[in-house]
C-alpha cells in the first residue's frame, strides 16, 4: 500500500514539474507573427514580435490544468493526523510512575509545555525530568523542540 502511493507521488510530482517547466518554457520564448498583404502591386511582410499563437495559448492552458491538478491532488490527498486527547489517554494508561506524572501533566496542558514549567509542576530535580524526557522521547511519546533558551515539550 504505502509503495503504491510512493508511486503515485512520484507521478504526479513528475507531471508537475514537467508542466511547469513547459508553462515557463513557452511563456518566455513569445514567437514573432509574420503577416503579409498585397497592397495591390506589391506584396508586404511585417513582422509583429512577442506574439502567443493560438497553439501556445491552448498548449499552456492544458499544462496548467495538468499543474493545477497535481497540486489539488497533494492539497487534497495529504491528512496531518492531529494527535487526540483520547490516543494520549490511552497511552497514558501504559506508563507507570514518573513517566504517568510526567505525561498526565502534559496533557492536562494541551500537550505543550515549557520544560521549565514541567520542572515547577512535578517538582522533580533537572536530571530526573531530563532522564524521564528522554525516556518518553525514546519511546516516540513525545518531542522536545528547542527554542531560544530553554525546550518546549510536546506530545506526539
Amino acid at each position: 500500500m504505502e509503495v503504491e502511493k510512493v508511486r503515485e507521488d512520484l507521478i504526479f510530482t513528475a507531471l508537475l514539474v514537467l508542466s511547469i517547466y513547459f508553462i515557463l518554457s513557452k511563456l518566455s520564448s513569445p514567437s514573432t507573427l509574420k503577416i503579409t498583404y498585397f497592397n495591390g502591386t506589391n506584396f508586404f511582410t511585417q513582422e509583429i514580435p512577442k506574439v502567443y499563437s493560438y497553439e501556445e495559448f491552448i498548449f499552456t492552458i492544458i499544462f496548467s490544468l495538468v499543474a493545477g491538478f497535481c497540486l489539488g491532488y497533494f492539497f487534497f490527498t495529504r491528512k496531518t493526523e492531529f494527535p487526540s486527547r483520547e490516543k494520549w489517554e490511552g497511552i497514558l494508561k501504559t506508563l507507570e510512575g514518573k513517566e504517568k506524572e510526567v505525561y498526565m501533566i502534559l496533557i492536562q496542558n494541551n500537550g505543550v509545555m515549557l520544560q521549565k514549567e514541567l520542572l515547577e509542576k512535578t517538582g522533580f530535580p533537572k536530571s530526573t525530568l531530563s532522564v524521564v524526557l528522554d525516556r518518553l522521547e525514546a519511546k516516540g511519546l513525545i518531542e522536545r523542540r528547542r527554542r531560544g533558551m530553554s525546550n518546549i515539550v510536546v506530545l506526539k
